[in-house]
């Protein structure tokens, strides 16, 4: 129920804004494109994904962080713990 309200309020907000830019700036409100934001979305979820990547495998090498398969279990159940060493 929080998704579905948070996704509502998203809306809106991108609405008012919409609203706000033609009334206050007499203009079509372009940077919510939708073509260059799929782009950008593919983009930015690549450069994350390589940049978590990085950042496991230089805490991999000085074995600060440890991964531990777990199986079958579900994704989200993650595949590493950090190690809590002194």
């Amino acid at each position: 129920m929080h998704l579905a309200g948070r996704l509502v309020a998203c809306v809106a907000a991108l609405g008012c804004y919409a609203l706000v830019v033609c009334l206050g700036e007499g203009r079509s409100s372009s940077e919510l494109a939708q073509r260059p934001a799929v782009s950008g979305l593919f983009a930015g979820t690549g450069l994350c994904g390589l940049m978590m990547a990085s950042l496991v495998g230089l805490l991999i090498v000085p074995d600060l962080y440890e991964l531990t398969l777990v199986g079958s279990a579900p994704a989200w159940t993650g595949l590493g713990r950090p190690c809590m060493r002194p």
